[in-house]
């Protein structure tokens, strides 16, 4: 895979079975027409998972757009991960997988998550899609 080089260069190749790394050079996104939603449905069936114990994180609209409801997305800005947005991922990560949340807990940062798939008339969807807002404390997962 494209991204295995990557991990490696980060040290952060330990953590993922080679198996499990997707990129755009694999088989099994190139069957799903590029459409990481839909290859995200497909491990998602395959393992049992929920929609809230996945995350995907991606700068590109269409991406975004394609995973939206199949699993917490998080929009990131693009050119790598931010600081914030780091910290945003162990944030739902935590809320998702852990049930403890630690949003507007101290250290995380002058930031805060904002649920950009949440219409502020209707109930909070089980899954959404969110961005970093930044220069605001965190105070909790606000919708937009």
């Amino acid at each position: 895979s494209c991204i295995l080089p990557h991990l490696c260069a980060v040290g952060l190749a330990q953590f993922f079975a080679q198996e499990n790394v997707y990129g755009q050079d694999s088989p099994a996104l190139r069957s799903h027409s590029f459409v990481k939603g839909r290859l995200i449905a497909e491990l998602m069936a395959e393992r049992k998972w929920r929609p809230e114990e996945a995350l995907f994180a991606d700068d590109a609209m269409r991406h975004v757009e394609g995973a939206a409801g199949v699993c917490d997305v998080l929009e990131v800005a693009g050119h790598g991960l931010s600081d914030s947005e780091l910290e945003a991922l162990e944030v739902l990560c935590r809320r998702g997988r852990c049930g403890a949340s630690p949003l507007g807990a101290s250290g995380w940062g002058n930031w805060r998550l904002v649920n950009v798939s949440a219409s502020t008339d209707g109930p909070r969807p089980v899954v959404g899609v969110w961005r970093v807002a930044g220069r605001v404390p965190v105070q909790g997962l606000t919708k937009l």
